[in-house]
């Protein structure tokens, strides 16, 4: 989640170089429904990742330091010996899940909706073998391949992304595993990767989205 002043950062750093600008108003969306209004070009911007004078770049290395367990080699990495590149694809906008409500029938919750504006965005590791299998704030991480990924964004079966993902579900940390299925973070890589389909058939991948 990023502060306002930040997503502005971000969208002024990308307008001028978008391809397509599509306007949409929030009474236009669905719930659980994402709509593309920035879409990037492939040969857009990239940086590289560690540069802390580039907005994404800096994101980007944040999230992999602070998140993915990728602090030792983001000291080992610079500018002229770095990680790999970053670049933004698409930006979308739309209603996400985040709680069920409780009602006066007990199996009939009223599921709660936040609205979001979501930036998509393709990291390219030179070793994607920096990210271990486990951080202090992922208990399991994987590579998945994109039609894996895309039945499991269809089908809403978290078992696509990763099979340990059955295990959490029976854990006390199921409702996260939960929200994360039905949310638009993983909407929002899966619009990533079908863009990506037209150009060179892309690797395995985690999430992008921010």
């Amino acid at each position: 989640m990023l502060p306002l002043e930040f997503a502005r950062c971000y969208f002024e750093s990308i307008a001028a170089s978008a391809t397509d600008l599509v306007p949409v108003h929030l009474t236009e969306l669905r719930a659980d429904d994402l709509r593309t209004v920035v879409r990037l070009p492939e040969a857009a911007a990239r940086g590289v990742v560690p540069d802390p004078s580039s907005a994404l770049s800096f994101l980007a290395g944040d999230l992999l330091a602070r998140k993915l367990g990728c602090e030792g080699a983001m000291e080992a990495a610079s500018r002229e010996k770095p990680l790999g590149t970053c670049r933004f694809s698409m930006v979308g906008a739309g209603f996400s899940y985040v709680a069920d409500r409780p009602t006066e029938d007990p199996e009939n919750p009223e599921p709660l909706y936040e609205p979001l504006l979501m930036f998509g965005a393709i990291l390219e590791l030179h070793d994607p073998t920096v990210i271990p299998e486990q951080t202090a704030s992922y208990k399991d991480l994987c590579w998945t391949s994109p039609e894996d990924y895309a039945e499991g964004v269809r089908t809403k079966r978290i078992e696509s992304f990763n099979p340990k993902f059955l295990d959490r579900a029976d854990e006390a940390d199921s409702d996260s595993v939960t929200v994360c299925a039905r949310g638009l973070c993983l909407q929002t890589t899966h619009k990533v990767l079908t863009d990506l389909a037209s150009g060179p058939t892309p690797g395995p991948t985690t999430g992008g989205s921010i």
